[in-house]
């Protein structure tokens, strides 16, 4: 657990010069996303914490990796801003969760909808690579477009690449209003009419006239299956097989046009914003996939994971529709064994399994172009080896000096 970046270069270093395999980690509440990693050895960046930088007049704030998401919610809070992003996490990771593991599995929420990705609000980075080398990226301007695009590449590559020591992050201000509208549907059981209605559903929230007012849309989600159930047991709502829940941010008018275009759906709750930290931490069991496609298109994509979910004879299960974004992500518990064979749903990204299950999904870094790149930044092989699923050796692409 190295206390400065140069100490985790040094370590790496030592790392790269005897072939020893690392398990890169933050806070350590994600250690179960991912393929397994073989690694003898964890290094941890949790304690290179604290804000470097913050220019509140820029809106943008520059800190160490270790830093937790609730630390930088507390510094920007008092200057009206916030880092709007707000990923799906275990309920231990929205106080502990840390801004370097956030980046490196480029994870978002239900904000993506109204303010963007990670890889939407990362500005610059540094990090670590394989061999011992510091690389440093992008900048701490909005508008920094020079070089090969080595942050975005950075983020979302689970460590891969390197280890993340800082990172420069936009910042948005707070909205005048924030306000939470919650309504209950109701779709039928028998899977044609619910498809049917979960279609015209969609095409509904899709239209010309309700997207005329999402002006002020933060994030719109559709909770099914136990997932409405275990929100009304922390929130008072009313009881429903499905549950519609915006989130307005802006001035009064706009947030009043979304709430007037919604209203034509069925009656609309006012609940409180408290009820989003409920939904980032839904996720139940060991099985989270999420599958996307075009909006209008959900309804097929509700029926492919139907059919999934039904054939592994999954429990515990929890949905999060998007119905502007197409995605639908679903947690539950699952079967370990290979009774039937294991299989994924088209489309699909996986973020949890069984272990045993990883041989159904195909790795997404096999082709030339990734192998290269993990052999640049990367060459003994050593950083999160397996969690990518690479084709090449878990220990060592080429031999180190």
């Amino acid at each position: 657990m190295p206390h400065s970046p140069a100490a985790l270069q040094s370590a790496i270093a030592d790392a790269y010069a005897s072939a020893i395999p690392l398990r890169i980690v933050g806070s350590g509440t994600w250690l179960t996303a991912g393929r397994p990693v073989s690694a003898p050895q964890h290094l941890s960046t949790k304690s290179l914490s604290g804000i470097i930088e913050y220019v509140p007049g820029d809106l943008v704030l520059t800190a160490h990796t270790g830093t937790t998401l609730e630390e930088i919610a507390q510094v920007t809070a008092p200057h009206g801003q916030w880092l709007a992003l707000e990923p799906y996490t275990s309920p231990a990771g929205l106080d502990t969760g840390t801004i370097g593991a956030t980046m490196a599995t480029a994870s978002s929420g239900p904000l993506a909808l109204g303010y963007g990705r990670a890889r939407d609000l990362i500005l610059g980075v540094s990090f670590v690579t394989g061999d011992g080398t510091a690389v440093r990226a992008g900048g701490r301007v909005v508008k920094n477009v020079a070089g090969f695009d080595l942050v975005r590449l950075a983020t979302g590559a689970w460590g891969t690449l390197g280890v993340l020591t800082q990172v420069s992050l936009r910042l948005h201000a707070r909205p005048v209003v924030d306000e939470t509208l919650a309504i209950g549907i109701e779709l039928p059981s028998v899977p044609d009419a619910h498809d049917a209605s979960l279609r015209a559903l969609v095409e509904q929230l899709n239209s010309a006239a309700m997207l005329g007012v999402t002006s002020s849309l933060a994030a719109l989600v559709l909770l099914a299956h136990d997932a409405p159930a275990a929100v009304r047991r922390v929130h008072a709502l009313p009881e429903s097989s499905v549950l519609l829940l915006a989130r307005a941010t802006g001035n009064r008018a706009r947030v009043d046009a979304l709430r007037k275009a919604l209203a034509g759906l069925g009656a609309v709750s006012v609940v409180e914003s408290a009820i989003w930290q409920t939904i980032r931490t839904l996720e139940t069991g060991n099985t989270v996939l999420r599958v996307t496609d075009a909006p209008l298109r959900m309804s097929a994509t509700w029926r492919r994971v139907e059919i999934w979910r039904t054939n592994r004879q999954a429990t515990q299960v929890r949905t999060v529709m998007e119905p502007l974004r197409g995605a639908v992500r679903v947690s539950c518990q699952t079967d370990a064994t290979e009774n039937p064979p294991w299989s994924i749903p088209e489309r699909a990204i996986v973020e949890r399994l069984p272990s045993q299950a990883w041989t159904a999904v195909p790795s997404a870094v096999t082709d030339r172009i990734s192998q290269r790149l993990r052999q640049s930044f990367d060459p003994a092989g050593i950083l999160n080896p397996g969690i990518l699923g690479e084709a090449t050796s878990a220990v060592a692409m080429v031999s180190p000096p």
